[in-house]
């Protein structure tokens, strides 16, 4: 589970000159990974470190491995959707696919909603 929320919405740092800013930044971290814990959601901590950095090289750097990891995923569930279809006969897309790709993306942005709290 990756978010911007706190660098976008909330204007957290980690790298902030302002200490109540960076313990902000903290603690809104924590609750995030709390909550993706609870569901036994992955953190990408790449995406959330370059999320709040300062710095353009750190930022391109930590997005880069969160964007990373974001690409490993998709070719490892393609993979998985492409034999299981092999396997079954089946079209490589079909209802269940697209409707589960959908049910993912409406529960990333009901729990960005959510921790934007």
């Amino acid at each position: 589970m990756g978010t911007g929320a706190g660098a976008v919405l909330r204007k957290l740092t980690l790298t902030s000159p302002d200490a109540e800013v960076r313990r902000a930044g903290r603690e809104f971290i924590n609750s995030v990974i709390d909550f993706a814990g609870r569901f036994g959601a992955p953190a990408i901590l790449g995406a959330w470190i370059g999320g709040f950095a300062f710095s353009p090289i750190l930022t391109a750097v930590f997005l880069g491995v969160g964007v990373g990891a974001i690409w490993q995923v998709i070719v490892e569930v393609g993979a998985f959707l492409r034999r299981h279809a092999v396997r079954e006969g089946e079209a490589l897309v079909s209802w269940s696919n697209v409707g589960g790709f959908l049910v993912g993306l409406l529960i990333m942005y009901l729990t960005a909603f959510l921790v934007s709290f």
